[in-house]
């Protein structure tokens, strides 16, 4: 199983073709993503001034397509604990890259 990121699903949407290629080269893998990128993605097309119900639908058959890992109290509290641990190391993480992970 492979998990896409948000830039990576961003290029696939826009059909940029190395990101279009990649996915070709992935044939046997299943595909999956998280709610954070979903968000994310979907953040990405309301805080347009316009935008259009293709480019929504789109979005969303995307990530029906694939498997989209949940966000739960066990990962939310993982995701905190890492980012803490890191944090101490002066190694910030961005908050959504922690939930990600």
């Amino acid at each position: 199983m492979i998990c896409l990121d948000t830039s990576f699903i961003l290029d696939l949407l826009k059909r940029r073709q190395g990101a279009v290629d990649k996915v070709k080269s992935m044939v046997n893998e299943e595909l999956a993503s998280t709610e954070v990128n979903y968000f994310e993605v979907l953040y990405g097309v309301f805080k347009k001034h316009e935008f259009s119900q293709k480019e929504l639908d789109l979005v969303q058959n995307f990530f029906q397509s694939i498997n989209v890992f949940h966000l739960d109290n066990f990962g939310a509290y993982k995701a905190a604990e890492i980012a803490g641990e890191l944090s101490k190391k002066g190694m910030v993480v961005e908050t959504n890259d922690s939930l990600v992970a």
